[in-house]
């Protein structure tokens, strides 16, 4: 935050890091569709992050980022189009919550600090 001299009030500044409009969108496929179709498809779609083949309700659920909604309502409109396809939710992303794993040094900087010796002497 900085402080704006003239109205006396703080001002907030955000920072926005990568692409600041992310959604977690869930895709179901008809009957007929064809998984390995779909699948090149979102290879096309440079804003597709990552995806997963899923059991349940739907088939994928997929990583979608944007720099705006705008943008991310032009993705949806095109998985839409893509034949034999239903986007049953599209759901913003707030914040990332890291696991424990991230919060682990890798093994290698565990050793290079001494935390993983296997020698008894020490």
């Amino acid at each position: 935050m900085t402080h704006d001299e003239d109205a006396g009030e703080p001002e907030a500044k955000a920072v926005i890091v990568g692409d600041p409009v992310q959604a977690v969108v869930r895709v179901r496929l008809a009957p007929a569709a064809s998984r390995r179709g779909f699948e090149q498809y979102l290879r096309t779609l440079a804003c597709v992050r990552c995806g997963w083949q899923v059991t349940g309700d739907v088939d994928y659920e997929l990583l979608i980022a944007c720099r705006a909604i705008a943008d991310l309502d032009g993705v949806l409109a095109c998985l839409r189009g893509c034949g034999g396809t239903e986007v049953t939710s599209a759901e913003l992303v707030l914040r990332e919550v890291a696991g424990p794993e991230a919060a682990r040094p890798a093994p290698a900087l565990a050793r290079a600090a001494g935390n993983g010796r296997s020698d008894a002497g020490h």
